[in-house]
């Protein structure tokens, strides 16, 4: 999406859950291990 861009990141393990979020508010979930 134009404007969205990635604020910040860090290292996940196998046990965190990713959120990535946009500036218009969707939001994706992912599991680490997969």
């Amino acid at each position: 999406v134009p404007g969205d861009e990635l604020k910040w990141v860090r290292c996940c393990t196998n046990d965190d859950i990713v959120a990535m979020a946009s500036q218009s508010g969707m939001v994706l979930l992912s599991s680490c291990n997969s």
